[in-house]
Formats: structure tokens, C-alpha cells, sequence
């Protein structure tokens, strides 16, 4: 006779629980996920980001002369308040996490030309560094 031949044919004793969900059952398991995040940083490795552009000192020249003409309108402005100064920029943003960043485009009506902050403040509160302009152009 074996050690638990008097058990083998007994019914498995019920619970008293209600019986989980093969989804819910599944979720206990999710953390030991061996390659967590795996997808994120493979998608981070692909990104691809510009390398900043060095200027040589003719385009700092026409930047700064533009700069000058958009500050000349918006001081216009005060005397003529319908006076729009309507520009687009081009700016750099540099990446946080790889060594470039990305291009981008902004138009809208300047405010103000911060030059102690060295900042253009546009309506609507987006500012653009002078240092990360790649274009300046007043547009109508």
C-alpha cells in the first residue's frame, strides 16, 4: 500500500475564493518581464537627432541686423498698437539624452526683443534663444 493511496480518489477540496481571471493570473507576472523596457530604448537608439551648425561671422552679421529691424518695429508698435511683427524662425533644440537635437520652425507676433536675456519673446509666451536661431525672417 502506498503512502497516499487513501487520498488519490478524494475530490479536490473547493475554495473558498472565487476563481481568478487567466488575465488577472497573467498581471501577477508582468514585473518578471526579462526584457522590461527593452522596446523603449531600442525605439531612444533609433531616434535621429541633427549636430548643431557653427556659424561663420557674416551670418551672426545678417542675424543681429535682422534682430535690430525687428526691434525697431516692435518699438513702431508703441506709437502704432495695430502694428503686427509677424516672424518666422528657425531654431535648434538640443537633445537631452544624445548629442545633437532637432529643427524647429516657430512664426508668430514678437513681443519683444529680450537683448539682456538674449531671448526673442514672441505672444503667447514662446521664447527662442539667440544662440539657437539658424534663420530669422519678418514676414507680412
Amino acid at each position: 500500500m502506498g503512502k497516499y493511496d487513501d487520498i488519490i480518489g478524494m475530490n479536490r477540496p473547493a475554495s473558498r475564493r472565487q476563481k481568478m481571471s487567466l488575465n488577472d493570473r497573467a498581471a501577477q507576472f508582468a514585473p518578471f518581464a526579462a526584457l522590461t523596457n527593452f522596446g523603449d530604448e531600442i525605439k531612444e537608439s533609433n531616434r535621429k537627432t541633427v549636430e548643431a551648425v557653427d556659424f561663420d561671422e557674416s551670418y551672426i552679421e545678417e542675424t543681429d541686423f535682422t534682430l535690430r529691424e525687428i526691434e525697431r518695429l516692435v518699438m513702431e508698435r508703441k506709437t502704432q498698437p495695430s502694428l503686427c511683427v509677424n516672424v518666422k524662425v528657425r531654431y535648434f533644440i538640443p537633445d537631452e539624452k544624445k548629442s545633437g537635437g532637432s529643427v524647429r520652425e516657430y512664426s508668430g507676433n514678437v513681443k519683444k526683443i529680450d537683448r539682456y536675456n538674449s531671448q526673442i519673446v514672441f505672444d503667447g509666451e514662446m521664447v527662442v534663444n539667440f544662440s539657437s536661431v539658424l534663420s530669422l525672417e519678418i514676414t507680412d
